[in-house]
């Protein structure tokens, strides 16, 4: 019995002194920590998704809905909303600025996740989902830009 104890003390100091083995114990730390940062990644999004599509479909006392209204009070003089659509869109516009905020975070979570865990598959495989999205994202970015100055100077003015 005490064999075997002395044992497992000389198998957990190996892996502690050893990085190239990954224990359960890390390896659980890091998948929660992996998923931590999926949830950041999409929970955000997915809410002001939503509340995009309930600002959408607020229908006013004046037959038109909230999000024509705004677009509206914006080209023109400012339209009285009521108090709940003045709500609703100031809660748009935290919810969007925290769904910014929380896609940071799962980046940087991810980052602390490959330097704490370098053996965890799931973080490797989460690093490169994430570098993927954002050269696509750079790359929408870039095509934009470039189809907005094409279609700007082919105006004849």
């Amino acid at each position: 019995m005490n064999e075997d104890f002395n044992q497992n003390n000389l198998n957990d100091s190996q892996n502690y002194l050893n990085p190239n083995i990954e224990t359960l114990e890390d390896k659980k730390k890091a998948n929660l920590l992996c998923i931590i940062s999926i949830l950041l990644f999409i929970v955000p999004s997915l809410i002001a998704i939503i509340m995009a599509i309930v600002i959408a479909s607020i229908d006013l006392s004046s037959g038109g809905n909230l999000l024509s209204e705004l677009y509206s009070a914006s080209l023109n003089s400012p339209v009285d909303l009521g108090i709940t659509s003045q709500i609703m869109g100031i809660s748009y516009v935290v919810m969007m600025g925290i769904s910014h905020f929380a896609r940071i975070a799962s980046f940087v979570m991810m980052i602390v996740i490959r330097v704490k865990y370098p053996k965890n598959t799931f973080g490797k495989v989460l690093m490169w989902i994430w570098i993927i999205g954002i050269l696509i994202i750079i790359s929408l970015v870039i095509f934009a830009v470039v189809s907005c100055i094409n279609f700007i100077s082919s105006c004849p003015s």
